[in-house]
């Protein structure tokens, strides 16, 4: 059994689930902590795109031009990720940091839209 999070608009629309991303929880979870609510508004969006995007560089990665697209749908959000990406923990962290940067960045446009999304985790 794995562990599910759930980024949801506030009217409780799932926009991405992820299971078993026990790294990303972390990272979530730091974020919420420091806001002390289980909300991801665009700040802590953009704030989550940035560390990505640093980790990249530290990997030797580019950082190529994003095409964010108007998402407006789960299907929006996950386009172009690899098939099964968010169902099972990436075993390369690395390898992964462009699909979580792509992701969270078309989140973006939908927290500004809904003021916050909301963060569930469930085991």
């Amino acid at each position: 059994m794995g562990l599910d999070i759930d980024i949801m608009t506030h009217d409780n629309e799932d926009m991405v689930s992820f299971r078993s991303h026990e790294i990303l929880l972390d990272r979530l979870n730091a974020v919420v902590e420091d806001t002390e609510r289980p909300e991801l508004g665009v700040s802590e969006l953009k704030s989550l795109v940035e560390e990505f995007e640093d980790e990249m560089i530290e990997a030797g990665m580019s950082l190529p031009e994003l095409d964010i697209g108007n998402p407006q749908t789960q299907e929006d959000i996950v386009a172009g990720l690899p098939e099964y990406f968010c169902d099972d923990a990436p075993k390369d962290w690395a390898a992964a940091l462009p699909h979580y940067r792509l992701l969270f960045s078309r989140l973006i446009p939908i927290a500004r839209q809904e003021v916050y999304l909301k963060l569930i985790v469930t085991a």
